[in-house]
């Protein structure tokens, strides 16, 4: 062997060994990246199921149990329904009276324009993680669903809001519009639940099966 085949071999070698050390660095760096994505992620997810919890547990809770004191009676507000009729609706505000309807426009423009983000982004993140499991892509669609559940929750709000301006003038329009909204909002929430549920089964199965197969 020659010098220069013996230095030109030395050289390749070194680029070599540069290059693999590069490749083993970047690889090192792409996963220390994709494991703080991870827990960031469910961080997020973490934070957002405790402040669905607060709102679940506390926040609503403490405004039913104002707005039944108000009413001398239990009252079901617009948004725990699934539908509702104008009269309902009349009859409601009625048992509020002037209080009571002050305290639902402050639920309505404040609290419940919060609360619909926390589920919405929650719902999204589950959902997101859930089909990341299967390698079919069209799954991701389905993540869309409890967005547009949150946004028929605001169209609600604001639909809401507006029938109790109007009031004891409310129209037919107008209910059916909220309604409307509120009916949608559940099913697209209800069915965000039920796949995120449904989904995590088959992959918990899977995962089993998996197990059984290797054993």
């Amino acid at each position: 062997m020659t010098l220069k085949q013996v230095r030109h071999d030395g050289i390749i070698n070194t680029l070599y060994n540069h290059n693999t050390e590069v490749v083993i660095k970047t690889q090192h760096q792409t996963n220390n990246i994709n494991n703080m994505k991870r827990k960031l992620n469910w961080m997020t997810i973490l934070f957002l199921g405790l402040l669905f919890l607060f709102f679940i547990f506390y926040i609503f809770p403490s405004y039913q149990s104002k707005l039944n004191d108000i009413a001398s009676k239990k009252v079901q507000v617009l948004d725990t329904r699934f539908s509702y009729t104008k009269n309902e609706v009349l009859q409601l505000f009625k048992d509020l009276k002037i209080e009571g309807k002050e305290k639902v426009k402050f639920i309505s423009g404040v609290v419940d324009m919060i609360y619909p983000l926390i589920y919405g982004i929650l719902l999204f993140l589950l959902m997101s993680k859930v089909t990341s499991y299967f390698s079919n892509k069209k799954l991701k669609i389905i993540c869309l669903l409890p967005l547009i559940g949150m946004l028929f929750d605001y169209v609600e709000n604001f639909s809401v809001l507006n029938m109790l301006n109007s009031y004891p003038n409310i129209s037919e329009t107008q209910v059916f519009i909220s309604s409307s909204a509120t009916s949608l909002k559940w099913l697209f929430l209800y069915t965000s639940t039920l796949l995120i549920l449904v989904l995590t089964v088959i992959k918990l199965f899977k995962t089993f099966l998996k197990k059984i197969k290797i054993n």
